[in-house]
This record gives structure tokens, C-alpha cells and sequence, in this order.
């Protein structure tokens, strides 16, 4: 005998009709999602550059530590004919310039970061830099003091920090 009056069917499957409706409820979150992640990520790129930068400016300083001579970090420098935003050194001669000679610790370009980033020109003089170059003694002390300005396609700046005393910081 039947239950209720009707016979269930062994149905297989979803209709169109459910799979139209899942298909718009996706497009829909995503549509919300996408615009997030486009701003999100140019703000994680510029948090990644400036930790990069902060432990370069960290790595410089032990390495003078280390070696017991400057290493000296340069803004713009070229490095076997390509042109670096920054690049570290051991500075045998202590004259802050990079000679081939030299060991290179590293080098970045903010390309590197997908063009999301680059040195804020509003800050430091025009150029984002309160110094061209800075080098840390053998016990880790800077020869001068001041900030890396950066900045996203946001907008969004923020600033690599270097005291007297040779503390790092991101502000």
C-alpha cells in the first residue's frame, strides 16, 4: 500500500533550475569577494616590502658584526649594469660606494612586489629617502639616521625607520 498517496521517484542529480540558483548565488559572493582582494592585496605587497626592507637593514648590520667592516646599504644602485631600488654590501674600502670587487648581500627591486610599490617622492626630499646610502660599523652602529618612505597604488605610505643608535623600525 502506498503511504501518502504518492510514489517517490529515485531522482539523480539537480535540476537546472537548482543549479542556475547555485550557479547565481557564486557569482554573486564573488562579485562582493573580488573588489576586497584587489585593495588587499597592494596593502599586503607594501607590508611584505617593508619587512623585507627591515630585515635587509637588520642583515646589513649584522654582517658588519660580522665581518668586523662596514656594509653599507645604497638606494639606486647599479649592480652588474642593472639598476636596483637597494642594494647591500660589504664595503671593504669604506667610501659607501659599491666597487665590483665587493661582496653583494643582496639586492632588491620593488618591482619585484608587482609595481605595487615604490618610494613615496612626496616624502624625503623629493626622492623618499632621507639618506642615498647608510653604512653600519663593525659594532652595528649606523653613519647616519632617517626613513625609507615607501607607497602603494592605494596610496597607502608607510616609512622604514633607522635611529641613531641602529634600531629598525616600521612606522
Amino acid at each position: 500500500m502506498k503511504a501518502c498517496g504518492w510514489i517517490r521517484k529515485n531522482n539523480r542529480g539537480f535540476t537546472v533550475a537548482e543549479l542556475a540558483m547555485t550557479l547565481a548565488i557564486i557569482a554573486i559572493l564573488a562579485s562582493l569577494a573580488i573588489p576586497s582582494a584587489t585593495n588587499w592585496l597592494p596593502n599586503y605587497r607594501l607590508r611584505k616590502a617593508l619587512t623585507d626592507l627591515r630585515n635587509n637593514f637588520q642583515s646589513a648590520r649584522l654582517a658588519a658584526v660580522k665581518s668586523n667592516c662596514n656594509c653599507t646599504i645604497t638606494f639606486n644602485q647599479d649592480v652588474g649594469g642593472i639598476t636596483y631600488d637597494y642594494a647591500i654590501f660589504i664595503d671593504n674600502n669604506n667610501d659607501a660606494t659599491f666597487d665590483a670587487a665587493e661582496t653583494v648581500i643582496a639586492r632588491v627591486r620593488w618591482s619585484d612586489y608587482n609595481s605595487d610599490v615604490r618610494f613615496d617622492t612626496t616624502q624625503g626630499g623629493g626622492d623618499g629617502l632621507d639618506f642615498t646610502s647608510v653604512s653600519f660599523n663593525s659594532k652595528g652602529i649606523p653613519n647616519t639616521n632617517g626613513n625609507v618612505y615607501l607607497i602603494n597604488t592605494n596610496g597607502t605610505d608607510r616609512r622604514v625607520g633607522l635611529s641613531p643608535a641602529g634600531m629598525i623600525s616600521i612606522q
